[in-house]
């Protein structure tokens, strides 16, 4: 009688040791993140928490197999030679001997499924029963590259017609978080678009999410879909990035000045257009305003001649026409980038492979 005694009690002490383990760590939690001192909770916690859990469990289970097996063994050796209660006694002992091995094999397979999904090649699968969180890199950026920063610019339009004013309305719709504002009166409407961009420190190139700096000329647009461009000669590099510069520049479309005299769908200025056209030695000579009535601007409104000439200004001067930036103080043009967004088209669409002029 006294060895079974002493046998019984030996298991009920042998099962609860995984309780006394597991003790060690309560003061830490099911998952030791997030509260003072402790590391910032991530993916991996959750499956520590899975692991907790469960080593939790089988802590409990412990204590109910210890409590069943000295039940079985009080009624053991209390059972004085009844061959019923001996029989009963001993068929609790073994059930609960098999549940018991099936909490444990079940504990191992989902500590083994647990590691396995966040081991690798240099730790391993680690400490049996042990899942430990490293920090998961950050994102930085490079000195000298494109840091992003949110900021909230405007521009205007003039429009004559209400269709031409809901194009506006619409387009600025179409910007993130795109708020517009009509003003004037009718021939001569002005619609305000006050958005969200973002400013880069790499050059003061700027990027609006889907926009200016990001955006390209549709596939069907003559003026300057990457299709059109790679046909003029451009790298597909090139095409891409002066793709989207074209947007910056005149959303894609053929005829428009600004008030210093650049023109048409990539804005180039009449003293580039002289450049490439002027003189029957010149790149362009079909292009010149004397094939336009001698009008400039009806040339450099052209979309096949701008585009021929801008592709001429892109083998000669790289992306540098567009940007760069004005630093003579003796004009009245601020001093800083011609087009912060053909910078962004650059970082955009561009690639260290690219020898062409950045310009910035």
């Amino acid at each position: 009688m006294n060895v079974r005694r002493w046998f019984f009690s030996g298991i009920a002490v042998c099962l609860n040791i995984p309780v006394v383990v597991f003790a060690q760590d309560a003061q830490k939690g099911l998952v030791p993140c997030g509260r003072d001192g402790q590391a910032e909770c991530q993916t991996c916690h959750v499956v520590q928490l899975v692991s907790g859990v469960n080593a939790w469990l089988v802590g409990i289970l412990s204590i109910v197999a210890g409590i069943m097996f000295i039940i079985a063994g009080f009624k053991l050796v209390t059972a004085n030679g009844n061959p019923s209660a001996l029989q009963a006694a001993k068929g609790m002992i073994v059930n609960v001997a098999i549940g018991f091995v099936i909490v444990l094999a079940a504990w191992l397979l989902l500590d083994l499924l647990m590691k396995s999904l966040l081991s690798d090649s240099e730790q391993g699968l680690g400490p049996w029963n042990q899942i430990s969180c490293v920090d998961q890199p950050v994102a930085t950026t490079t000195p000298g590259k494109l840091d992003i920063y949110i900021i909230r610019e405007q521009d205007s339009s003039t429009c004559m017609t209400a269709a031409s004013c809901s194009v506006l309305v619409q387009q600025c719709q179409d910007r993130p978080d795109g708020v517009e504002t009509i003003t004037g009166s009718p021939g001569n409407f002005q619609v305000t678009c006050a958005y969200t961009s973002t400013s880069g420190s790499g050059g003061n190139a700027r990027v609006t999410p889907g926009g200016r700096g990001e955006a390209q000329c549709a596939a069907d647009n003559t003026n300057c879909s990457v299709e059109e461009l790679l046909a003029l000669g451009l790298t597909e590099t090139q095409a891409n990035i002066m793709s989207c510069v074209a947007v910056t520049e005149n959303s894609g479309g053929s005829v428009g000045c600004s008030g210093t005299g650049p023109c048409g769908t990539f804005q180039i200025t009449q003293k580039n257009w002289g450049i490439y056209t002027n003189g029957s030695s010149s790149d362009h000579p079909d292009c010149s305003a004397a094939n336009f009535g001698g009008s400039i601007s009806a040339a450099q409104n052209n979309g096949p001649c701008n585009a021929r000439v801008m592709t001429s200004m892109v083998r000669d001067s790289g992306y540098q026409p567009w940007t760069g930036a004005n630093t003579n103080p003796n004009d009245s043009v601020p001093d800083g980038p011609w087009n912060p967004y053909a910078r962004g088209c650059v970082n955009t669409h561009g690639n260290a492979g690219d020898p062409t002029r950045r310009g910035f």
